[in-house]
C-alpha cells in the first residue's frame, strides 16, 4: 500500500485527489455555503487552505464529478448543472487599487481571466443541446 504524503503548498484539488495526497473532506461545509446562500468572508491565516477551498468549490460548480467519488458531496450533489466560475487572486485586486495598472490594463486582464471560462461555458451548452 502506498503511503499518502502531506499536501504542503499545494492549491489544486485536482492534484491532492489525483496524486494520493491526505485530504480532509471539506466538501460538507461546501454543500452548507450553496445550501444557505449569502455573503461570506472566509477569514483564515496565511497557508491554510483558503485557495485549495476555493479550486475545490470551482472544480464542484465544474461538475467534475470523478474528483469527488468517495466524498460527503458525491451523492448530494446536481452534476447535470455545471456554472461559470471566475476565480482571481487577491493580490492582483491590490496591484489595481494602488494604482500598479491603468484601466486599460484592467480591462486587457479581465479578458483574459473570462475568455477561458466563456470558450468552456459554449462547449458545454453544445454539447447539451446535441
Amino acid at each position: 500500500m502506498q503511503r499518502r504524503r502531506l499536501p504542503t503548498g499545494i492549491s489544486s484539488f485536482d492534484e491532492i485527489r489525483n496524486w494520493n495526497f491526505y485530504y480532509a473532506d471539506k466538501t460538507p461545509h461546501i454543500l452548507n455555503l450553496v445550501e444557505y446562500p449569502g455573503r461570506y468572508f472566509l477569514s483564515r491565516p496565511r497557508r491554510f487552505g483558503k485557495s485549495l477551498l476555493v479550486d475545490t468549490m470551482a472544480e464542484l460548480f465544474h461538475c467534475n464529478q470523478k474528483l469527488f467519488q468517495g466524498l460527503y458531496i458525491h451523492d448530494r450533489w446536481d452534476w447535470d448543472n455545471s456554472h461559470p466560475v471566475l476565480f482571481s487572486v487577491l493580490a492582483v485586486v491590490v496591484s489595481v487599487s494602488r494604482g500598479a495598472w491603468n484601466w486599460k490594463s484592467v480591462t486587457s486582464w479581465l479578458r483574459w481571466k473570462v475568455k477561458p471560462e466563456s470558450t468552456r461555458q459554449k462547449s458545454t451548452f453544445r454539447a447539451r443541446a446535441a
